[in-house]
């Protein structure tokens, strides 16, 4: 399954990760209080790591909107990441 697809293999993946375990992923951010407001109050989502291929990014974003009846169910994020593995296959990505 494309979850299992080690982070290793993902383009500038040894790059990224070492960054993020030097960068936190909100200044600021201390508590879940703090996380829960930021993402609900002030409408700020984590960022998406600029490693995460394109696809995959959108099936990320997709789920983040606000409107839960706009966001897609698990069946259609399966669907989404399918066809997202799919494309990066057929482009020689994984």
């Amino acid at each position: 399954p494309f979850c299992a697809l080690p982070a290793a293999r993902l383009p500038a993946a040894g790059a990224a990760r070492r960054a993020a375990e030097h960068e936190p992923r909100y200044q600021g951010i201390n508590t879940l209080a703090d996380l829960t407001r930021e993402m609900l109050v002030n409408r700020r989502m984590p960022a998406i790591p600029p490693h995460i291929p394109d696809p995959v990014q959108n099936v990320i974003r997709s789920c983040y909107n606000f409107d839960s009846r706009l966001r897609p169910a698990g069946k259609q994020v399966f669907e989404q990441l399918r066809e997202a593995k799919r494309r990066l296959r057929a482009q020689g990505q994984i």
